[in-house]
């Protein structure tokens, strides 16, 4: 009796297999969230996902550089933070993006004065205090700085950090990603401050990759993000990806 000699390629177990491919685009405008799909090309897909969904660096910043030599604007908003929660305190910083410093300043609520955000850790936090918490503040029309809100973030760093309007909505948006030393996934959150009210989440999500561009070359950004979900277990590893372009 022969044997069958046949040879069969061995599994290459780091390979992923993406067996769904999800292509969506959320919009989100005057409170009521409506969904409409669209296919895009699997060359745009591809391109994406060879450019990485992985997890970005995991190493904090905060161990890497030492403190700052602060800016007047800054030292007056740190003071400004103390005086609202305290000395024990570690500043956190952006991994990605165009904003890398722990204080963000711009005119978030498209008024005379600036606002500025605050991000920041507590050294020796209690088990509801933990992890990143951000620190809204307001400048009066005399230059002083007062804080407004503390707002608990969505992870135990910060991954990127935005303001930026969406679609046709003239009001700016405070877009925070969030990551986490738990978890491979990041969650986006988007707030508002309107110089009255502070709305800390309009908006949630999951993601792998954010961006934050003009997808459809209509003159108004959205938020572009990639998703990248991976689930184990006794069957082989397989993948899901989901693409959503996001409008307020």
């Amino acid at each position: 009796m022969k044997k069958d000699r046949t040879k069969t390629k061995p599994e290459n177990k780091n390979e992923k297999k993406y067996d769904i491919l999800l292509v969506s685009m959320i919009y989100y405008q005057k409170g009521w969230l409506q969904m409409k799909k669209r296919i895009l090309s699997i060359a745009v897909c591809v391109c994406l996902l060879l450019t990485g969904c992985g997890v970005g660096n995991t190493l904090g910043i905060e161990g890497l550089v030492a403190s700052p030599n602060l800016t007047d604007e800054q030292s007056n908003i740190h003071q400004t933070l103390e005086n609202s929660v305290g000395k024990d305190i570690v500043l956190k910083y952006p991994k990605n993006g165009n904003n890398r410093s722990a204080y963000v300043v711009a005119d978030i609520d498209m008024e005379f004065t600036d606002e500025a955000l605050v991000f920041y850790e507590f050294k020796n936090a209690a088990a509801g205090d933990s992890g990143v918490r951000i620190n809204v503040m307001d400048q009066t029309e005399g230059g002083q700085w007062k804080s407004v809100f503390d707002l608990a973030g969505k992870g135990t760093d910060i991954d990127k950090v935005a303001i930026s309007t969406l679609g046709s909505d003239r009001l700016k948006n405070i877009i925070v990603g969030y990551s986490s030393m738990t978890a491979d996934g990041k969650v986006l959150q988007i707030s508002r401050y309107d110089g009255n009210e502070f709305m800390p989440s309009i908006f949630e999500d999951s993601y792998s990759i954010m961006e934050i561009l003009d997808l459809d070359k209509d003159s108004f950004k959205e938020i572009f993000t990639v998703l990248n979900n991976t689930t184990t277990s006794t069957a082989p590893i397989k993948s899901s990806t989901v693409i959503n372009a996001i409008v307020l």
